[in-house]
């Protein structure tokens, strides 16, 4: 097995001389210098022999080879292979005709001759190499031509290999990615709502609602004023005509969608109150979300509120419009002591109190994940039960109903003075 694998290496060295030199030469080395070699008369390289000879010890397990007449060039690329393969200096010697080549720059010896010396007990590949020349001579040109094929072979598999290794990296990152997305992009979602009149009122003002429109999903929650009559019935209008807005044409930007149906929805109210003077001075505040693919779009007016759950956080996604919240943001007091202000019910803007009203849009729509819960509502629920303790109903384990109707007991159980409606949508 180890002389057929020297003799393949011998055949790539022989194969290396004739791709980069383009013959094999068979004439004898010219007695010149040539390179780092320097080549002398033809006694006094048998001098050097019997020189070098006494001075070299050859054990058994040595390779002894004698170097065939390939060329100067040929014989040292066959000489520094042999040398990589087996890491040794190669010696070779003969009691007949020879020549001594010294490099000067690796400090080795080697003697070519046409026999080996009789004192050699070990056998080389030469024999083979001496038969194969003749060939190699013969047919250099369909060899070298041999040769370039072999190594635009290997070239071509070795960019067959490295773009498959490419396109199946490539293909296990796109798994990861895929499965990672999978994880986190959500394919439904659940509901849960509930209402209630509260501890204190007699009526229930508040007003919530849901409707597939060609724009998307859409959830609201209006919370009436103006009465228990005119409260209940413009909260009534503000959803009905939002909703119907959003699905009477599709719009290129959900928000603006958005903003236009809660401008329709103010309008309605002011015009319903001019048509029946009962009913004057009746408004509502509203907070809305939109989904639209993977992406929620939310506007609000008045102290109605949207909340986020994400990764277990809670963040309230909207500012009251009222009195106190411009006092918070002023740096007068702060958010903890705008909850127990004696006049954190009056708000600054609400539908159907002013022909000229803006809604505050989102700037960006929120990007859904899986797991995500979006809380709307109204003021009855949040000026009774802090953000920690909604934080912690959305947090547990439970139908959205269930921690619906946890979220209205625990209004009532803190007083209930106001009416109490909400609305969860969670991500699945």
């Amino acid at each position: 097995m180890e002389m057929h694998k020297r003799k393949i290496g011998y055949l790539i060295a022989i194969l290396y001389q004739l791709l980069v030199f383009g013959v094999v030469s068979g004439q004898e080395i010219p007695n010149e210098k040539e390179g780092p070699f320097e080549v002398n008369s033809t006694q006094h390289r048998l001098n050097e022999a019997r020189v070098v000879r006494p001075e070299v010890e050859v054990p058994k397990t040595d390779l002894i080879i004698k170097i065939p007449m390939l060329g100067l060039d040929t014989t040292l690329t066959l000489i520094q292979l042999i040398e990589r393969q087996h890491e040794i200096k190669m010696i070779s010697y003969s009691n007949g005709d020879s020549l001594v080549l010294e490099s000067l720059r690796n400090n080795y010896f080697f003697v070519r001759t046409d026999k080996l010396t009789e004192n050699s007990e070990a056998e080389g590949p030469d024999e083979f190499i001496e038969d194969l020349m003749p060939f190699i001579r013969k047919y250099q040109t369909p060899i070298l031509i041999a040769g370039i094929a072999l190594i635009l072979l290997i070239l071509t598999l070795i960019v067959v290999s490295r773009h498959h290794m490419k396109k199946k990296t490539k293909l296990t990152k796109d798994e990861e990615d895929q499965e990672i997305n999978s994880s986190v992009i959500p394919t439904g979602h659940r509901l849960g709502n509930a209402t209630h009149v509260g501890q204190v009122r007699k009526a229930n003002e508040d007003y919530y609602g849901s409707q597939e429109t060609r724009n998307g999903e859409l959830y609201l929650v209006c919370d009436g004023m103006g009465g228990h009559v005119g409260g209940a019935k413009a909260a009534q209008l503000a959803v009905e005509t939002i909703c119907a807005y959003m699905d009477k044409k599709v719009f290129q930007d959900p928000r603006v969608g958005l903003y236009e149906s809660i401008i329709a929805a103010n309008e309605a109210i002011i015009r319903y109150a001019r048509n029946y003077p009962k009913f004057k001075g009746m408004g509502a505040t509203c907070v809305a979300i939109l989904i639209k693919g993977l992406n929620v779009y939310y506007s609000h007016v008045g102290d109605s509120r949207i909340y986020l759950l994400s990764k277990r956080r809670l963040e309230r996604l909207t500012k009251d419009h009222s009195f106190v919240q411009t006092l918070v943001d002023k740096g007068i007091i702060s958010s903890e002591e705008a909850e127990q202000h004696p006049r954190k019910n009056e708000i600054t803007r609400a539908l159907g109190i002013k022909e000229n009203i803006e809604p505050e849009l989102a700037s960006n729509p929120i990007p859904a994940k899986r797991g995500d819960s979006f809380l709307l509502c109204s003021d009855g629920l949040t000026g009774v039960v802090g953000d920690a303790r909604i934080e912690r109903v959305l947090k547990k384990e439970g139908t959205e109903q269930e921690k619906a109707n946890k979220l209205i007991e625990m209004a009532n159980r803190g007083g209930g003075p106001d009416n109490i409606t909400v609305q969860i949508i969670t991500f699945s």
